[in-house]
């Protein structure tokens, strides 16, 4: 996935973002967790994964997992 995302940056003019799923299910959740400036947060979130693009996920198979452990 990296040397994908490598080709995508070295031919193009495109912003890449590889980040793991559990990483971006991580940022996502930080947003409803004990956060006094939601907005700011929520803005930050917005850019750093707005603001590119190709957004790479790696790992998507935890979703399933984190899914069954919820049920």
């Amino acid at each position: 996935m990296h040397a994908i995302g490598n080709y995508i940056q070295d031919n193009s003019n495109k912003k890449v973002r590889y980040v793991t799923s559990e990483k971006f299910v991580a940022d996502f959740l930080s947003l409803y967790r004990n956060n006094e400036n939601n907005f700011k947060a929520v803005d930050n979130f917005k850019s750093k994964y707005r603001d590119i693009d190709v957004l790479m996920i790696d790992d998507i198979q935890y979703l399933e997992i984190a899914n069954k452990n919820k049920q």
